[in-house]
């Protein structure tokens, strides 16, 4: 997991489970989200900006950067 000041991630790690603000500020430093072949955005029905803002960057990573990146949003609720 990664949150703000705190983050328990190796070489070994797999999924990487972390914030909206977390992932925020990974777009905006590394927007070719090298080394990740997937985002799933959890509880989307729980808007917030974060989560929004986060969408919005992931579509424009897919459209400019990493077709081949994957976007999964989830939610029980999402209707």
């Amino acid at each position: 997991y990664s949150v703000r000041f705190d983050s328990q991630v190796s070489a070994r790690t797999r999924i990487e489970v972390v914030t909206e603000g977390v992932l925020v500020q990974r777009l905006q430093r590394d927007p070719g989200l090298r080394g990740v072949a997937a985002l799933v955005l959890d509880e989307f029905h729980e808007r917030s900006l974060d989560a929004d803002l986060s969408l919005a960057l992931a579509q424009e990573v897919r459209a400019h950067l990493r077709p081949d990146l994957r976007v999964v949003i989830m939610s029980a609720t999402l209707g």
